[in-house]
């Protein structure tokens, strides 16, 4: 059983616990109100990790023949660009809330109409589908998608194009969370408005049109445990870090009402910079011909930087991040003991001894390290699962003349002290 330590218990709210009693009186409601009770209760923002892979066609067998361009029509009679690549969903968690989907087909009717944007998809880790055609059914106003396009940036806009073409308001993606490398610097120079065919281009300036949301996500592994050995100019646990889990659904972003004042002095970067993605992203619009300042600064545009500490692979209820958190208090603990000189033992005996072994790896005699306190535990912000978000001056101004060895930092540390971020915790059960 996991030690009980407070600084460690999750900072998000439990779920309520419920009896299961039955509210009888709701099947005798109009019809109308108990439409619009489901409805409120639909009204969640969804995170969706899609990633784009090309279909290879290998001749012979089952395997559709890739379609030429535009000559494919889809159930609404649309156009969509081919299907030359494949919708793929990481699934880890339950895309639609079963709370809903299960009580009854009313309910069932009602979420359907809640996601009226359904595209052909294929399930990662799925059970058996076969003679089924999975969908991916999208809410453009709710929904947030991370789009990853398999080492091909083509297909990243082939894809906003057919959003647009399943969309029955044709408006097409409202909320864009940008991670992908290709929109790194390396990658942009080569694109021309000639990269893209008209039509395909076309759609890409309407969707971009049509954007509220614009987050550029950077969720390294770590950040949490800033060592001296790695970071050089601190040694310090950024206790109000967040921590980034599997999820589906995640709360609207609020100013983090956590006392994070010291965390923020010092939050860990990464490679590659952080302000790498805002600045390609940028560079791509112009390159097509955009300009990036009409886009972002069009009225409601939210455009932000996402940082967390990633977990996606190893926490996905609460009872992993309590395992999760207590492991990495742990490491941390025997990795200032090893760096003042002592020995960092295994589990079956024995240990990893220190740096020169009878000197340090801090260039001291073996000592007592410098611990965080009960005081400093009791006020530290316990741990959120889910991400910050800064705007983008926040971590620096650069501009698109300098090149890139002149500013992109290898593990550089933020003082972000003057921009309180907001926080949005995401649901894990």
């Amino acid at each position: 059983m996991t030690p009980r330590r407070p600084h460690l218990e999750l900072f998000n709210p439990t779920r309520p616990e419920t009896d299961h009693q039955s509210f009888t009186f709701f099947a005798q409601l109009p019809t109308e109100l108990r439409v619009l009770i489901w409805q409120h209760a639909l009204r969640r923002h969804r995170m969706i990790h899609v990633v784009l892979q090309k279909r290879v066609e290998r001749g012979g067998g089952n395997e559709a023949k890739i379609a030429e361009r535009y000559s494919l029509l889809n159930g609404l009679g649309r156009s969509v660009c081919g299907n030359h690549y494949k919708v793929i969903i990481p699934k880890r968690h339950t895309l639609l809330p079963d709370n809903v989907m299960m009580v009854n087909k009313e309910a069932q009717a009602v979420v359907i109409a809640f996601y009226p944007v359904r595209i052909p998809c294929c399930v990662k880790s799925s059970v058996d589908m076969e003679g089924k055609t999975p969908m991916l059914c999208l809410n453009f106003d709710w929904d947030y998608l991370r789009i990853s396009a398999d080492n091909a940036l083509s297909l990243f806009f082939d894809f906003l194009h057919d959003l647009r073409a399943y969309d029955p308001r044709g408006r097409g993606l409202r909320h864009l969370v940008v991670e992908d490398s290709h929109f790194r610097i390396p990658e942009i120079p080569s694109l021309s408005p000639t990269y893209l065919d008209a039509r395909t281009l076309t759609a890409f300036k309407a969707t971009l049109a049509e954007l509220k949301t614009i987050w550029f996500k950077n969720t390294p592994p770590g950040g949490r445990g800033l060592d001296i050995l790695t970071w050089m100019r601190a040694n310090v646990f950024n206790y109000g870090f967040p921590v980034f889990p599997a999820f589906t659904f995640f709360e609207p972003p609020l100013p983090d009402p956590r006392d994070v004042s010291r965390d923020l002095r010092n939050v860990g970067g990464s490679v590659p910079d952080w302000r790498e993605r805002p600045l390609g992203w940028r560079m791509l619009l112009r390159r097509l011909g955009i300009s990036p300042e009409k886009v972002e600064r069009a009225p409601g545009v939210d455009v932000r930087v996402m940082v967390a500490s990633d977990r996606e692979g190893d926490i996905r209820t609460r009872e992993d991040a309590a395992r999760a958190l207590h492991e990495e208090d742990l490491d941390w603990l025997q990795l200032q003991w090893w760096f003042r000189g002592w020995d960092s033992p295994r589990p079956g005996g024995g240990g990893d001894r220190p740096a020169g072994c009878f000197t340090t790896a801090s260039g001291l005699r073996p000592s007592l390290p410098e611990l965080d306190g009960p005081e400093v535990l009791a006020a530290a912000p316990r741990p959120a699962l889910g991400f910050w978000l800064f705007p983008v001056n926040a971590f620096g101004e650069i501009t698109e003349e300098e090149g890139p060895t002149s500013w992109i930092r290898s593990r550089g540390i933020f003082d972000l002290s003057s921009h309180w971020p907001d926080l949005a915790l995401v649901d894990v059960p």
